[in-house]
C-alpha cells in the first residue's frame, strides 16, 4: 500500500470516527414557554372563568388563582367568589426546565338584587290542555290575558297584577303583548333573594267566571343568570313549550 492511500484511508477513517462522535450528542430539549389566555377578563362574583394554556415546550402545568385554588389541568375553569384583584401563576414544566408567567385579574362585587322592569308576552298555548278555545266566540275567541309573579311552585304572590290592565281578546298573531309599572321606569318587581325561583303565570280573565282560566307558566331563578359569559343580562327570555315571555331588567346592590 502506498503511503498517499495509507493517508486517504487513515483521513477517511477519522472522518467517519468524528461524524459518529458529533452524531452521538443529542441537542438540548428546548427551554418551555408559559402562557395563557382568560374569559371573561374581568366582572362580578360569582363569575366562572376559562383559562387557556398557550404554553409551548411542556408537559405538565401548575396553576396558583391567588384566591387559594389551584390546578394541574391544562385548561382549568374555576368560579371567582371573592372580590379583589388576583395574580394568576402559571408553572409550565417540560424537557428543557421549568418556567412561569404570572397575570392580574380583577374581579369586582356582584349584584344582590334584579329588578323586573317590563314583561313581554310571546306567545301562548293556541288552546286549552282539552284542545278547546281559551273563549267562547261570545266572549271574543281568543284569551283575555295579564299574568302574575308567584313563588316557584306556591301560589305565594309576589306581585299581581290588576285586571284592569289585561289585554282583551288577544291573538298569537297580535303578539308582542308588554307590560310595564306605574310610574314608568318603576319595577314591576325586585327580587333579593336571588336563589329563589319565581314564576310567570300567564291567566284568561273570565268575567263570568268566578276562576280565571290558568294559561301556563315559565319559571326561573334570577342567580342563574349571575354567572357565565352574559352574566347579569338586561333581558331574560323564558320558554316553556308554545309559553314564552321576556323580561326585562336591572342588577342593583
Amino acid at each position: 500500500m502506498s503511503y498517499q492511500n495509507f493517508t486517504k484511508i487513515f483521513f477517511l477513517g477519522f472522518l467517519s470516527v468524528l461524524f459518529v462522535a458529533c452524531g452521538s450528542k443529542s441537542d438540548p430539549a428546548p427551554a418551555p414557554i408559559a402562557d395563557f389566555t382568560f374569559n371573561p377578563s374581568t366582572g362580578r362574583t360569582p363569575l366562572e372563568v376559562t383559562f387557556t394554556n398557550t404554553s409551548k415546550n411542556a408537559k405538565t402545568y401548575s396553576w396558583d388563582f391567588g384566591n387559594g385554588q389551584s390546578s394541574t389541568q391544562e385548561n382549568p375553569k374555576i368560579t371567582f367568589t371573592t372580590v379583589g384583584v388576583f395574580n394568576v401563576t402559571l408553572t409550565a414544566t417540560g424537557d428543557g426546565g421549568t418556567t412561569k408567567i404570572s397575570k392580574s385579574i380583577n374581579i369586582q362585587q356582584g349584584y344582590s338584587k334584579m329588578s323586573i322592569t317590563k314583561v313581554t308576552l310571546l306567545s301562548y298555548p293556541p288552546s286549552t290542555p282539552n284542545g278547546s278555545t281559551w273563549d267562547t266566540p261570545s266572549f271574543g275567541t281568543f284569551p283575555d290575558i295579564f299574568f302574575q309573579l308567584t313563588i316557584e311552585n306556591t301560589a305565594t304572590s309576589l306581585y299581581t297584577m290588576s285586571v284592569n290592565g289585561r289585554f282583551d281578546n288577544v291573538s298569537n298573531a297580535m303578539l308582542p303583548a308588554n307590560w310595564t309599572a306605574t310610574p314608568p321606569g318603576a319595577p314591576i318587581y325586585t327580587a333579593t333573594n336571588l336563589t329563589q325561583g319565581i314564576d310567570v303565570d300567564l291567566y284568561d280573565y273570565d268575567s263570568n267566571m268566578a276562576i280565571n282560566d290558568f294559561m301556563g307558566t315559565c319559571n326561573f331563578k334570577p342567580s342563574t343568570f349571575t354567572t357565565g359569559a352574559n352574566a347579569y343580562p338586561a333581558t331574560i327570555t323564558l320558554v316553556n313549550g308554545s309559553l314564552s315571555f321576556r323580561l326585562e331588567v336591572t342588577w342593583t346592590n
